[in-house]
């Protein structure tokens, strides 16, 4: 009796480990997989953040450059330059000071001991109001062609315009799940989501929700921009990753990859932004 004991303890016991295995391999366990988007989304937007904190902001560009640039008497425009080799040689670093307003959502570089003025693009805003405000952006880049020095390839410029429209949550549909991982190895889901209505109004093609915290931890953007000529145009991918840093839940890394479809040796460039040193006041 003893040995039949032991015989249906060792099954039962098997039988739990596969359902286990199964349970961590198997999608979420959600009723719904749009429910579990929104309250990924609903847990963001209740994050708590100081009134204003300081922090840093490290660039490394590669095949262009980055250019800070006045736009008006209050804002200043991040504008990204493509030129240049590709590699090493082609390659700048910049690190940028700013400070973030969470009573105006606004970021504002400073320079020295002074506001140098807002940005009014969400690449260098490392809170979540950047990437709710990216879920629902028009366009990524725009393509300047005027440059004031002219040349017979001028090298495009692109900034970021962002134009709010409703909640994020009811523009989205989830159609596929996996096993996903954060940038800090916390397990997660990855959800690959489509627009439901207005495509290149909703460039959000991917989130990543920490199974420990339920937050959102990566998200990941692509937007294509036809140009003029037809043949000309710009494919944007971008990558969000957010870490809790010294209480604030943040953007910590985002790269930027653009591929152009131009006449002429230019063909792209890459950045990739850190962000650290954060300074609550």
């Amino acid at each position: 009796m003893g040995y039949r004991r032991g015989l249906i303890a060792a099954a039962l016991f098997a039988a739990l480990a596969g359902a286990t295995a199964w349970a961590q391999e198997s999608p979420p366990p959600i009723d719904n997989n749009d429910a579990f988007f929104r309250r990924a989304l609903a847990k963001m937007n209740e994050l708590p953040a100081p009134p204003s904190f300081t922090y840093a902001a490290q660039v490394q560009t590669d095949g262009g450059t980055i250019d800070m640039r006045r736009s008006g008497s209050d804002d200043v425009d991040a504008l990204f330059v493509a030129g240049g080799k590709v590699g090493a040689e082609g390659s700048s670093d910049s690190t940028y000071t700013f400070s973030f307003d969470d009573r105006k959502r606004k970021a504002y570089l400073i320079g020295g001991a002074s506001m140098l003025g807002a940005l009014p693009g969400p690449v260098f805003d490392p809170t979540w109001n950047s990437a709710f405000r990216w879920m629902q952006s028009r366009r990524f880049f725009a393509v300047s062609t005027s440059l004031a020095t002219p040349k017979p390839q001028p090298a495009p410029q692109f900034e970021t315009i962002v134009v709010v429209t409703r909640s994020p949550a009811l523009s989205y549909h989830v159609v596929r799940t996996a096993r996903g991982t954060c940038a800090n190895h916390d397990p997660g889901w990855e959800l690959g989501v489509v627009p439901i209505s207005d495509p290149t109004d909703h460039p959000l093609t991917a989130v990543v929700i920490d199974d420990r915290t339920g937050l959102v931890c990566t998200m990941q953007f692509e937007e294509t921009l036809q140009g003029v000529p037809p043949s000309a145009g710009t494919h944007g991918a971008i990558e969000l990753q957010f870490d809790r840093v010294d209480g604030l839940y943040v953007v910590t890394a985002e790269s930027i990859a653009m591929h152009l479809a131009l006449p002429g040796p230019i063909r792209g460039m890459s950045a990739t932004i850190s962000f650290g040193q954060f300074n609550a006041q």
